[in-house]
């Protein structure tokens, strides 16, 4: 993958990742600060109207806040959300330094500006550019937090300082700890999604089928669902490949790839390019009605697509031959048993002449109405 390509999707991820921060963090900060302002009224009795005023903001900009991150992340809304996130940081730690500043004048505790550091280091995960920023944020916003607390004594700018200092510090190790994670995991994905995908035509491979079915047979097993699986052969390929050569050959499986694709819309189904010019379907929830309308609906846009072939014995543009097979999946069989069932009936398409689907011993598509069947003929 492209480096440009893998640092968009990377930053991607950390903007997703921050968003999701961002509105636990505003849960907790919604509830919080009108418990820490009943706290300040009954223990420290502040009469100090800031003190108030930036508290209403603070609360006003967590519930908006909450507002703006609950909604769905979407790809077109990355560059917006992007700029929230980083907005939403910067007012909620300025609002809480101001806080911390005027707890401190009020009751000498530093607990509020420690808690506030805490939450720089440890909740949002900045690029190492933005982080550099902040860092730089909080050491300059330290000067003026050091001036306001400067009457207290010397022992309150020292605490001050120390404490901000700390902050720029450890968030740095922080971040670039929790971006390093982020980076690892990215990685992994992406060799995982690399080693389950096939290369020419990005379908999943059959290594990347078998890992599916190792969880959806036992989760059909408990919910008493369906499966079907369609095999499918693209008739004569060889032929194709003498023909016009490999080149066309690799374009032809892509066009292939793409209807199957198209074809497996919804989430529980599996497009999958087995090896060579075989491909297979795994759907769910399916009905044997239902596999041999899709089947065929199938069989229709890949002769749709018109592409010219070199043998004309079954049509003259490139057409492929399926098997079907569907099972109540349990304890006492698997999926090596139904995939036998559609190489079965893919053998049987073959034998009745291709361009057909077969389910059982029963051929599809061979006659004005796909939905009439004819019997299988006799294997020699």
């Amino acid at each position: 993958m492209d480096k440009s390509i893998r640092q968009k999707e990377f930053a991607d991820r950390l903007t997703i990742w921050n968003c999701k921060r961002s509105l636990y963090s505003g849960r907790v900060l919604v509830v919080l600060f009108p418990v820490l302002g009943g706290l300040n009224l009954l223990l420290v009795k502040s009469e100090v109207m800031a003190y108030w005023v930036v508290l209403l903001i603070e609360e006003i900009i967590q519930m908006a806040a909450l507002q703006i991150f609950q909604f769905e992340v979407k790809t077109d809304t990355q560059g917006i959300l992007s700029i929230a996130y980083k907005l939403y940081y910067a007012l909620t730690m300025l609002g809480l330094l101001v806080l911390s500043v005027l707890e401190y004048r009020q009751s000498g505790s530093l607990l509020l500006l420690i808690g506030i550091m805490t939450y720089y280091v440890v909740v949002p995960v900045l690029s190492r550019k933005e982080q550099m920023v902040s860092a730089y944020g909080i050491l300059v916003l330290a000067v003026p937090y050091c001036i306001a607390v400067s009457d207290l004594g010397i022992r309150a700018i020292v605490d001050s300082a120390v404490v901000l200092c700390a902050a720029a510090v450890l968030g740095r190790f922080s971040q670039d700890n929790m971006r390093y994670k982020e980076k690892l995991k990215n990685e992994l994905k992406e060799k995982t999604i690399s080693a389950e995908t096939d290369v020419l035509t990005g379908l999943m491979n059959r290594l990347g089928l078998e890992k599916q079915i190792e969880y959806l047979w036992p989760f059909c097993t408990r919910t008493n669902s369906p499966v079907g699986i369609i095999e499918i052969d693209i008739d004569f390929f060889k032929k194709y490949n003498d023909k016009f050569g490999h080149p066309e050959g690799d374009i032809c499986l892509k066009k292939v790839a793409g209807v199957l694709q198209e074809s497996a819309r919804r989430s529980s189904d599996i497009a999958v390019r087995i090896g060579g010019e075989e491909f297979v379907v795994f759907v769910q929830n399916m009905s044997e009605k239902e596999i041999i309308k899709f089947a065929l609906r199938i069989r229709d846009k890949i002769e749709e697509l018109k592409i010219p072939h070199a043998w004309d014995e079954v049509s003259k543009y490139v057409t492929v031959s399926m098997g079907a097979a569907y099972i109540y999946p349990n304890n006492t069989n698997n999926f090596q048993q139904l995939y036998e069932h559609a190489d079965k009936a893919l053998y049987k398409a073959k034998r009745n002449g291709r361009n057909c689907v077969v389910f059982g011993d029963l051929v599809y598509g061979k006659k004005k109405d796909e939905m009439e069947a004819i019997p299988c003929k006799a294997s020699e």
